[in-house]
């Protein structure tokens, strides 16, 4: 069983990667940063599980399709895509907030997410089978207003996203679903205006 994690090498995406890996999934995590991947696959290679890495930027299509086509070619099949990747900035109120910031959210949280789903779905068709797992947000389902009206935007997409795989691909055997966390203590918190306490 062949799991690709997005935004694997940290956070989330790292603690998912740890529970496949426990139920005997073989894990390929994605991420833009080398020394966290390699420091994630080292860790989880010792812990005993099966790892390995693609340094990947989710906001290149060109990239996305160069990435899956490489774990088909190398293991054959996806049967789990779980993206974690995401993206929030600092200057996340409107009195601060840019065009790069706006494209930097959406290309990451959204299209990014698209694009990864776009090109595992086409391998998963042919096997009638693959599950799909986005991890949104407490603000994908609820406004949240410390989180920026960007990031809740874009984390709300995910939900007609999902909606739309089980609508569309339920028949070949397809399934999705999004995970909306609260608060949890990843790095993207360092992402905050203000920081919450340690504690």
């Amino acid at each position: 069983m062949i799991a690709w994690i997005t935004g694997g090498g940290t956070g989330i995406g790292l603690a998912c990667a740890r529970k496949l890996g426990s139920l005997g999934y073989t894990l390929i995590l994605s991420g833009r940063r080398k020394n966290e991947l390699e420091n994630a696959v080292d860790n989880l290679t010792k812990e005993g599980y099966t790892a390995s890495y693609l340094q990947l930027d989710i906001t290149n299509s060109n990239s996305v399709s160069l990435a899956c086509n490489k774990i088909i070619s190398d293991y054959g099949r996806i049967d789990v895509l779980l993206c974690s990747a995401g993206l929030n900035l600092p200057n996340k109120f409107w009195k601060s907030i840019n065009s790069d910031t706006i494209s930097n959210i959406v290309d990451t949280n959204l299209k990014g997410t698209a694009f990864c789903i776009m090109n595992a779905l086409n391998h998963m068709r042919g096997n009638k089978s693959g599950t799909i797992v986005v991890i949104s947000s407490w603000s994908g389902r609820y406004y949240t207003s410390f989180t920026g009206g960007m990031y809740n935007a874009s984390k709300q997409a995910l939900g007609p996203l999902i909606e739309s795989i089980n609508d569309q691909e339920g028949v070949n055997g397809i399934r999705a679903s999004v995970v909306c966390p609260g608060e949890v203590a990843t790095p993207i918190l360092k992402l905050r205006t203000i920081q919450p306490p340690n504690e």
